[in-house]
């Protein structure tokens, strides 16, 4: 366990691009927020799209919920819902 605890170069690069990619989505996610009818599904579908942009691949599913569903375990986002102002869940990697 104390091994882990210690990264190699490769893996602090590896940790620095993910954080990079990651911090990347910040900025969809903000701006797609601020239209009145973007939707669950649409806003997981934009940051799936910069994920591959910036050549990274989905681990699991993108998450977004928002409202009551955004209590719900691994909630997948729907079409039809507009995203509710106020609390919300988004999860991607």
């Amino acid at each position: 366990m104390l091994a882990r605890m210690i990264k190699t170069k490769r893996e602090i690069e590896l940790l620095k691009k993910s954080a990079k990619i990651s911090d990347s989505c910040i900025s969809i996610i903000e701006k797609a927020l601020k239209e009145d009818m973007i939707t669950e599904n649409e806003l997981a579908r934009r940051i799936r799209k910069q994920l591959k942009a910036m050549g990274a691949h989905e681990s699991f599913k993108t998450i977004v919920a928002s409202g009551k569903r955004s209590a719900r375990v691994h909630a997948k986002p729907r079409t039809t819902n507009k995203i509710i102002k106020g609390i919300g869940l988004v999860d991607f990697g």
